[in-house]
């Protein structure tokens, strides 16, 4: 509660010494978000590209072979630019289902047509993939993603995090009516209550193991340790008027930055903190939201045609094991690795472009 004080009077303190203006439609989408989703989803192929090639990961790069840092910025973008979308919608008069089918096409052609690359790699490891069976763990998959592998063949272990979107886009307008009738104090209470509990994620999942009607209430869902990364791209959102004018400024993201780049290498290469949080570290997640705000204004507008980052955070654990098991195990094999990532998410993200503009 007191870190989260201490950052909340930080901005404050710019915000009232800086120059106050409304946010315009126009400098609203004079973003990089673009830029940031690639770099967030090339620190979780580096993160996982170290750990299952063997290889340790370079102090020098610090976080940015960290894929929790990417996951972080993921979820807080998707917070920010999932209620911008949900109040379009409710401006331009349409229902809920016209939202969350939206979101669905967002998600779904991606994410199918990388499920069918996994199954044909199951099918070259000579998996028969037209067992019924098969059909019940992609049915299983389709409609709850979790990435685990059909009996000896390939997985996809990033599934996880589809899942929690899509419960993130279900909650949506229950989180947009819930904020938006509450005072800032009441939202940043929430936040920080949910930040609490992911704070004790490790005793949690641990209790899970041993108590079934706790296992049964979560439901193998790790939703509830990632809300509160959500709700503070939420939270900017909803309170962009205020920080928005002070965030993206140089004096502040160089102060915050520096601040932040800081606090991470305590947290990480110097033993004087206990490391509390098992999914992420909370200490450091709960200061990266809105640092990744300020770079996204701050940088000014950098928008591309075709965002690869979806691509690449789907593709890369599945070509990470086609070459594990070709016998390419070395730092060679590992950095050969990137550019067919690369090539597979430009590819998938033509073919999901036209998918989208034809469901759309």
């Amino acid at each position: 509660m007191l870190i989260m004080k201490k950052i909340f009077e930080l901005m404050y303190w710019y915000y009232n010494h800086g120059k106050r203006e409304i946010m315009t439609e126009k400098n609203f989408t004079d973003n990089c978000f673009d830029l940031l989703r690639i770099i967030a989803a090339v620190m979780v192929m580096l993160s996982h590209s170290f750990r299952h090639f063997n290889i340790v990961k370079p102090k020098w790069l610090f976080f940015l072979c960290d894929g929790s840092i990417g996951v972080i910025i993921f979820f807080t973008i998707s917070g920010f630019l999932v209620m911008s979308s949900y109040e379009r919608c409710l401006f331009k008069g349409e229902s809920v289902w016209h939202f969350w089918w939206k979101r669905i096409i967002r998600i779904y052609p991606g994410f199918l047509l990388c499920f069918l690359f996994v199954s044909i790699l199951n099918l070259m490891e000579g998996i028969n993939i037209f067992q019924i069976s098969y059909f019940k763990y992609f049915a299983t998959d389709w409609l709850y993603p979790r990435g685990g592998a059909f009996g000896n063949g390939y997985s996809n272990g990033v599934f996880w995090t589809l899942k929690c979107e899509l419960i993130f886009y279900f909650l949506v307008p229950f989180i947009y009516k819930c904020m938006k009738k509450m005072s800032m104090i009441k939202n940043i209470c929430l936040i920080v209550a949910f930040w609490i509990f992911a704070c004790f994620d490790a005793q949690i999942i641990e209790m899970m193991h041993q108590y079934r009607y706790i296992r049964l209430f979560f439901k193998d869902s790790s939703i509830e340790f990632f809300m509160y990364e959500f709700l503070l791209g939420s939270f900017f959102y909803f309170y962009r008027n205020k920080f928005l004018c002070s965030l993206p400024s140089k004096r502040m993201l160089f102060s915050y930055g520096t601040l932040w780049f800081i606090w991470y290498c305590i947290n990480r290469y110097i033993n004087i903190l206990p490391r509390i949080g098992m999914m992420h570290n909370v200490f450091v997640s709960i200061a990266t939201p809105s640092l990744v705000i300020g770079m996204a204004y701050g940088f000014g507008k950098i928008r591309f045609n075709y965002d690869i980052s979806y691509g690449i955070f789907l593709y890369h654990m599945p070509i990470i094991y086609v070459f594990l098991k070709m016998g390419f195990d070395n730092i060679s094999g590992m950095i050969c690795v990137w550019p067919v990532v690369i090539l597979m998410a430009f590819c998938s993200t033509i073919l999901e472009k036209k998918a989208i503009k034809y469901l759309a």
